[in-house]
C-alpha cells in the first residue's frame, strides 16, 4: 500500500517587532578616532605624540626610539604636542593592526602605559605631520585619506609599527606615483627617512632622466649628486649635463675642491660645450676659484678654455643674427662675470668675436 508523504509548514506568528525602528548606520557613526573628545569616540586608549625639535638636525631621522608614529590628514605641528582618542580593538585586534600596539596591550596591566591606557611616542616634525594618516588607514581603509608625500613616511610608520596592510598599500602607491617629474623629491623624502630602497629607485629615474630635474637638483647632497652621476642609468645631455652640473655647483658654495674636480669631469659626466652663456661664466668662475688647471680627461682643454669656447660656441649657435654688444651685454650681466680676472675677461671677449671659428665638440651639437 502507497504511503503518502505529507508536508506541514510551521505556522510563523506575530510575535511583534523591537521598539525602535531600526537605525541607518552612517560612515560618521562608525568606530572613529579623535583628538578632541574621547566620550564622543567611546574612546579606551590614548595616544600622546611629542613633536621633538629638530631644527638644528636637518638630516636627523623622523623618529626616535624607543618611540615611532606618523602618518597625515590633518597636521599637527602647530604645537609641541598632541593626542589622539583611540580604540584598543582597532590598534590591537582591526584587520589593519599594528603588532607594535598588540604586543603592548597584551602586556601585564602592571606596566604603565598598559595601567594607564596611554603610549607616549617622541616624534620629529616631520613624522608627527604624517601620523594621522596611518590612525586615517587602520580606521578607514576603504577611504583612506593621504597624500601621496606621505608615502615613504608611511613606509617607514608600518614597518616600525607593524603593519603589514598599510606598507604594502604605500609601496604599491608609491609604484605608481614615483617618476621624472618628482624623483629628486623622493630622493630627499627617502633619505630623511633612511630608506634605501625608495633612494635607489628615485636615484635611478632621477640619473635616467637628467632634464627633467636639472633645475632642481641643489637640493641634493653631494653624496646624492655622486649618486646620480655614477648610476647605470645617467647619461650624459649636451644641453642639460652641464646645466645640472652648474646649478649644483652653484647652489654649494662650500664645495671641497676634488668635489669640484669630481663633478667637472666633462668626459663622464657632461657633453659637448655648455648649453647657455651663464652657465659657461658659471664654469669660467669655478675654474679660476679652484684654480683648476689640468686639462679635462679626455679634452686637450682646461675648464677655463672649455668655458670660454663654450660661451663663443653659443654666441654662434643661439644669437647669430644678433649684435655682438646686445650678446655682450648678456654675458656681462652674470653675477660670475664681474669677479673675473681682467685677462681672463679679455680673452672671453676675443673668442666670442671669433665665435665662427669655434667647431662642435659633439655631433649632437651640429
Amino acid at each position: 500500500m502507497a504511503q503518502t508523504l505529507i508536508v506541514t509548514t510551521k505556522k510563523k506568528f506575530d510575535l511583534g517587532e523591537f521598539d525602535e525602528p531600526e537605525p541607518v548606520c552612517r560612515d560618521d557613526e562608525k568606530l572613529r578616532w579623535s583628538t578632541e573628545d574621547p566620550d564622543l569616540v567611546l574612546s579606551d586608549w590614548k595616544i600622546e605624540i611629542s613633536i621633538r625639535d629638530d631644527t638644528d638636525s636637518p638630516d636627523a631621522a623622523p623618529v626616535t626610539k624607543p618611540h615611532k608614529g606618523d602618518d597625515a590628514a590633518e597636521p599637527v605641528v602647530a604645537s609641541s604636542k598632541a593626542t589622539y582618542y583611540v580604540h584598543r580593538t582597532v590598534l590591537a585586534a582591526g584587520a589593519r593592526k599594528s603588532t607594535y600596539f598588540e604586543r603592548l596591550i597584551k602586556q601585564s596591566k602592571e606596566h604603565p602605559e598598559v595601567f594607564q591606557s596611554t603610549s607616549k611616542i617622541d616624534l620629529a616634525p616631520e613624522a608627527a605631520k604624517s601620523f594621522p594618516s596611518m590612525l586615517n588607514f587602520m580606521y578607514f581603509e576603504e577611504n583612506w585619506q593621504r597624500s601621496d608625500k606621505d608615502l615613504v613616511m608611511l613606509r617607514y610608520l608600518a614597518n616600525y609599527f607593524g603593519i603589514r596592510p598599510m606598507f604594502e598599500s604605500a609601496t604599491e602607491h608609491l609604484q605608481q606615483d614615483l617618476n621624472e617629474h618628482n624623483a629628486i623629491d623622493y630622493m630627499l623624502r627617502a633619505a630623511r627617512c633612511t630608506d634605501g630602497k625608495v633612494l635607489s629607485a628615485a636615484t635611478h629615474v632621477c640619473a635616467g632622466n637628467i632634464e627633467f630635474n636639472y633645475k632642481e637638483i641643489g637640493k641634493l647632497t653631494f653624496d646624492q649628486m655622486k649618486a646620480v652621476l655614477t648610476s647605470e642609468s645617467y647619461k650624459p645631455i649636451c644641453s642639460y649635463s652641464s646645466a645640472a652640473v652648474a646649478n649644483f655647483c652653484v647652489a654649494h658654495p662650500g664645495l671641497e675642491r676634488e668635489q669640484v674636480l669630481f663633478l667637472t669631469d666633462h668626459n663622464r659626466f657632461m657633453k659637448g660645450y655648455f648649453s647657455n652663456y651663464w652657465f659657461c661664466l658659471t664654469f669660467l668662475w669655478l675654474a679660476i676659484k679652484y684654480k683648476l688647471n689640468d686639462n679635462l680627461a679626455g679634452l686637450d682643454l682646461t675648464l677655463k678654455d672649455l668655458a670660454i669656447r663654450s660661451a663663443a660656441f653659443n654666441r654662434q649657435r643661439w644669437y647669430p643674427g644678433e649684435k655682438f654688444e646686445t650678446f655682450f651685454k648678456k654675458v656681462k650681466e652674470s653675477r660670475y662675470y664681474e669677479p673675473l680676472p681682467a685677462d681672463v675677461k679679455v680673452e672671453l671677449l676675443e673668442a666670442c668675436l671669433s665665435s665662427e671659428k669655434i667647431e662642435p665638440l659633439d655631433p649632437s651639437e651640429t
